[in-house]
């Protein structure tokens, strides 16, 4: 497995896509990326979507991850495709949004988050 963090690569101009961290495994390619603000409902913006589409893209990543904090139990991980491209092509990229317990009950900060999130997505 090897795993980079703040990969960096021109877009446009000299602007960066910058994701979080990039995963390269036996089993796929994944782009994380951490949001720290907490969804209202269930539902990434669309920006966000957007973002991780184009980072799965730029990085030819199998899959893109949002990692949301978890503000409350109850909240459960998802994964969906994203829709077929529009010249019939096959579209094989998934967005996974997933829900991360940062702090635990007592308020102390949650020490096996990494752990967590790797096996959430069985990287």
């Amino acid at each position: 497995m090897r795993i980079e963090r703040q990969q960096s690569r021109i877009f446009w101009g000299q602007n960066r896509l910058r994701p979080d961290l990039v995963i390269s495994s036996s089993k796929g390619r994944w782009v994380l990326d951490t949001k720290w603000r907490v969804l209202k409902g269930k539902h990434a913006s669309a920006d966000e979507l957007r973002q991780i589409y184009v980072y799965c893209d730029y990085f030819k990543a199998d899959s893109g991850v949002l990692i949301f904090p978890q503000p409350e139990r109850g909240l459960e991980s998802q994964v969906q495709n994203f829709a077929p491209l529009p010249e019939g092509e096959d579209q094989h990229r998934t967005c996974h949004l997933y829900f991360a317990r940062v702090l635990h009950e007592d308020g102390s900060l949650n020490q096996e988050l990494g752990k967590e999130i790797f096996d959430g997505l069985m990287v």
